[in-house]
């Protein structure tokens, strides 16, 4: 019998476990705002949570499940940056998007917060004993303000976290960077390194699958609004199988977001597309879910 979301258990974190690696952090890899205006460590545990601190906001990790419809089983998590405002009295307590904590004008302050925030979901991930994939957002900013070599600071702190470059998805979001030979440069860079690599939103602003294809990206993630528009129209169930059909032929799978209902999932079943994100299967939340859960709707 296959079990309900609601009635899974989330894994006790094993967050003793990392306060070696936590005092290694704060004083090897993300010392430089290390006892500003009496923040104390940029990284620490807190009861049952890994969380981090960057100027007025404390970050922590929410995480949410991507299940393949074919083993009926999560697959992976994406780790998502929630945060809060700790300088700001009137926003005290209150979750702030990404795009507000990311409001920096120096590329080094994105690039220290960017890698940062991804060393946090990491912890959080692996505090749980998750198995699956962990996909990871990378700033377009932090793309482009690394020269040569990406992934390589990255990944002798993933290792040092217990981790290693395969087990990573980096999501990139291919649409919002200009400079189209950084971004072919950084992708061989990172798969070089062993990391798999995502194009993320694909399908706003008219991104061309051949184009996409030509970085050899290991997934394409769906722009949601570009999928719940194609999947109102025959036309657009039609583009949809031919994405899907020219991806695999080159070894790259897809998966589609923002799935909310059961109409949605069946037209992606009708399209050839198995593997699947969205609040149908699991809204973010601070705890994994187990990688051999089966779900009911599913």
């Amino acid at each position: 019998m296959n079990t309900a979301i609601s009635d899974i258990a989330a894994p006790k974190p094993r967050t003793a476990a990392f306060l070696d690696v936590v005092e290694y952090l704060n004083y090897h890899e993300f010392p430089r705002y290390r006892g500003k205006d009496k923040l104390g460590d940029t990284v620490f545990v807190e009861e049952d949570r890994i969380r981090a601190q960057y100027a007025s906001f404390q970050l922590d990790s929410m995480f949410q499940p991507i299940f393949d419809l074919n083993t009926r089983r999560i697959i992976g998590h994406e780790g998502l940056l929630s945060s809060f405002s700790r300088g700001n009295q009137a926003l005290l307590g209150n979750v702030l998007a990404p795009e507000r904590v990311f409001t920096l004008e120096a590329n080094q302050d994105i690039v220290f917060l960017d890698r940062l925030a991804r060393t946090l979901h990491t912890l959080n991930f692996l505090a749980q004993e998750s198995r699956g994939l962990l996909h990871l957002n990378v700033h377009p900013q932090h793309l482009l303000a690394v020269s040569a070599d990406h992934g390589r600071v990255f990944a002798g702190i993933i290792r040092k976290c217990g981790l290693e470059p395969p087990q990573i998805v980096l999501e990139i979001t291919e649409y919002a960077i200009n400079d189209k030979k950084s971004m072919h440069d950084a992708v061989a860079a990172w798969q070089g390194n062993g990391y798999r690599i995502a194009l993320d939103g694909f399908g706003r602003q008219h991104t061309q699958t051949t184009r996409a294809l030509k970085l050899l990206p290991d997934y394409l993630k769906l722009d949601n609004q570009f999928l719940m528009t194609s999947l109102r129209k025959k036309r657009g169930l039609q583009q949809l199988e031919k994405i899907v059909n020219e991806s695999e032929s080159k070894g790259v799978k897809v998966i589609g977001v923002g799935i909310e209902n059961s109409m949605q999932l069946s037209l992606l079943r009708e399209v050839g597309i198995h593997r699947v994100q969205g609040y149908l299967f699991g809204r973010p939340q601070p705890y994994c879910l187990p990688g051999a859960t089966q779900a009911d709707f599913l």
